[in-house]
């Protein structure tokens, strides 16, 4: 059995839970950068979604490795992937704190007396 073949059957099998998976951490994401106020319950759910699949991709690509008898030709023919793994751990966080600054200048602008009690409003 050829090791291509392998990965291949591999990835086969898991592309559609994979998928699935990208669209829960994409959801998971979006609700993070977009719903502030939710309570800690949901955001922790949230960041436990978006780790979760995170670890599924990365399982994957460990497994893939693993089929590989060729492992260095492999990660170098799948360079985008190691970047996909890498990333995501990181650019939410910059995403997240640029969006967050954005929006409290944004309020700062429109609503200065926004944060203060009517009494010290006037």
């Amino acid at each position: 059995m050829d090791d291509d073949d392998a990965v291949r059957r591999w990835e086969h099998r898991g592309q559609l839970p994979l998928i699935t998976a990208s669209l829960l951490y994409l959801a998971a994401y979006t609700l993070t950068v977009l719903d502030q106020d939710a309570s800690p319950a949901w955001r922790l759910a949230w960041s436990m979604t978006m780790f979760v699949t995170w670890a599924l991709f990365a399982a994957d690509y460990l497994v893939r490795l693993a089929l590989s008898r060729r492992r260095w030709t492999f990660v170098r023919g799948h360079w985008l992937d190691v970047i996909v793994l890498v990333l995501p751990a990181l650019r939410p966080l910059a995403l997240v704190r640029y969006l967050y600054r954005r929006r409290r200048r944004r309020r700062a602008r429109c609503c200065p007396w926004r944060g203060r009690s009517w009494r010290t409003a006037a």
